[in-house]
């Protein structure tokens, strides 16, 4: 049975879970795709790691939507969203795409040895000390080799940012100085001001007041569980990936466009975007 095939099954669930499940599901086929590669370097490393991640959190939605609970479900999106912005991001210019993956590599190694450092004053670190030195000596290594153009440029943008700890890695090379700020060089950003405070407000607990009816009378609590699917995450997390898939084939699988084409135009009835 082929990809396409496979990811058009049909579950028992209703329409708009049955729909993310089979973006998830081709969307996890592209992946292994990615992982059979000739040429694997720190470029594809980084993308293939996000897009890991961002069908990850997809399946996270998809599975506290199936038991109605909208609120984490919304949390988890709200991850979802700041991978997608970090990837889309990427992608925006193709010859921008090595010096972006490695700029979010480096920083990487950067935190982790900090993080290490810090690991080797405690009394009972989380991992071994032998296997802390070991992994800070391999990631010295690599920031003193390969990267040490970047480290040049994490130390210069922690100076000119006036911060203690390493900055994200999209601030590297004047770039954006917040998520806020990453967001207008997205497809996302008409709609960030609103779509992410409002995620960042439910899953920092500052919603909790909406589950309250009848406040001055008697007390009412919604239920933990919704009788409805919560869409908004569920739309949201589909989009987030069937962008991103589409952007990942056009770069590395491009045998995989017609028949990406073809699965995107089942399952919704409509053409890809070639913009998207």
């Amino acid at each position: 049975m082929d990809n396409l095939t496979y990811s058009l099954l049909d579950l028992n669930l209703p329409d708009e879970l049955n729909n993310l499940s089979k973006v998830i599901r081709y969307s996890q086929s592209i992946l292994e795709e990615l992982t059979q590669m000739n040429s694997i370097h720190y470029e594809e490393l980084t993308i293939i790691t996000l897009y890991r991640k961002l069908i990850e959190t997809a399946d996270g939605v998809f599975v506290l939507a199936d038991y109605r609970l909208e609120s984490p479900s919304i949390s988890v999106a709200r991850a979802a969203y700041e991978v997608f912005l970090q990837l889309d991001f990427m992608f925006k210019d193709e010859k921008d795409i090595n010096r972006k993956a490695l700029s979010y590599y480096s920083t990487w190694l950067f935190e982790e040895v900090l993080f290490i450092n810090k690991q080797l004053l405690v009394k009972d670190p989380l991992l071994p000390r032998e296997t802390l030195i070991l992994k800070r000596q391999m990631n010295n290594k690599l920031l003193d080799a390969e990267f040490i153009s970047f480290k040049k440029e994490i130390v210069r943008t922690m100076r000119k940012l006036g911060i203690k700890y390493p900055p994200k890695w999209y601030s590297l090379y004047n770039g954006p100085s917040s998520l806020s700020e990453l967001s207008k060089k997205t497809s996302l950003k008409g709609v960030h001001s609103i779509l992410y405070k409002g995620m960042s407000a439910e899953a920092h607990g500052l919603k909790a007041i909406t589950n309250l009816s009848n406040p001055n009378h008697n007390l009412l609590l919604a239920p933990i569980r919704s009788t409805e699917i919560p869409l908004m995450p569920v739309h949201l997390v589909r989009s987030f990936l069937t962008n991103t898939t589409n952007k990942i084939i056009n770069k590395y699988l491009q045998n995989q466009i017609a028949e990406f084409k073809e699965f995107v135009f089942t399952l919704f009835g409509e053409s890809l975007d070639e913009n998207s």
